[in-house]
């Protein structure tokens, strides 16, 4: 399944669907299982294009990476 917008044309905004084989990957049980998600980057994005945000709302956009190179050159 899929959660779409009609305003936004960026793409689907969530998704999900069964996964009846992924839990006995990690347990010997066969358990019907459904998941969903919403794509937090994605629904960010439409809401940019479609002026969704408050006018006076104050943001900071952070990266966030881990790499043990990064933190070998951040202890320099």
């Amino acid at each position: 399944m899929e959660v779409k917008s009609e305003d936004y044309k960026g793409g689907s905004l969530g998704g999900g669907g069964r996964y009846n084989n992924l839990i006995s990957l990690f347990t010997n049980k066969q358990i019907p299982a459904v998941g969903f998600s919403f794509g937090f980057d994605r629904t960010i994005d439409a809401m940019e294009d479609l002026g969704l945000f408050p006018k006076d709302l104050q943001t900071t956009k952070v990266l966030i990476t881990y790499s043990e190179k990064a933190l070998e050159i951040a202890k320099l």
